[in-house]
């Protein structure tokens, strides 16, 4: 076999790939942690707190790195306000919150999701970019969720 790339049957990975499939991995732990943890330890609820992080993590894959860098300053400031303020929430209701852990990623849920809210805005507000919706898939999506809203239930 000589080295030509059209020829060679590799499988092609790419790092979204490998991120997408990591992330789903963790949900699938998420998952079975919430099912089967004692919740005497708080585990459950820090699991439950993790998905938001790994759904952070799967949109920010898709931001590009250029938009970020050409408006630095909301990110700046919201990463010094994440920082502060997340120090002072945790110190704060340190002794309130029963479970440690999960206070620890309830604080870092809102600094990543505040980053996600910021760069949305600055694309749909300042930029005047929206997102392509396929309106098959929403009308299908929204039928089902109402489909499981009214659906009976016997628990």
């Amino acid at each position: 076999m000589d080295g030509n790339k059209e020829q060679r049957s590799m499988p092609v990975y790419s790092w979204r790939r490998c991120l997408y499939a990591v992330c789903f991995f963790m949900f699938c732990i998420i998952d079975q942690r919430i099912k089967t943890a004692s919740g005497l330890d708080g585990i459950s609820e820090t699991f439950r707190d993790l998905s938001g992080i790994v759904l952070a993590v799967i949109l920010f894959s898709h931001f590009k790195p250029a938009d970020i860098r050409k408006r630095k300053l909301p990110y700046i400031i919201w990463g010094l306000v994440g920082i502060l303020g997340g120090t002072g929430l945790f110190l704060w209701r340190r002794e309130q919150h029963a479970f440690l852990n999960d206070w620890v990623v309830v604080v870092l849920n809102i600094a990543v999701w505040g980053h996600i809210i910021i760069h949305t805005f600055i694309q749909v507000v300042v930029e005047k970019r929206y997102p392509k919706l396929n309106k098959p898939f929403l009308l299908v999506w929204g039928l089902m969720m109402l489909w499981m809203i009214f659906s009976r239930r016997d628990y």
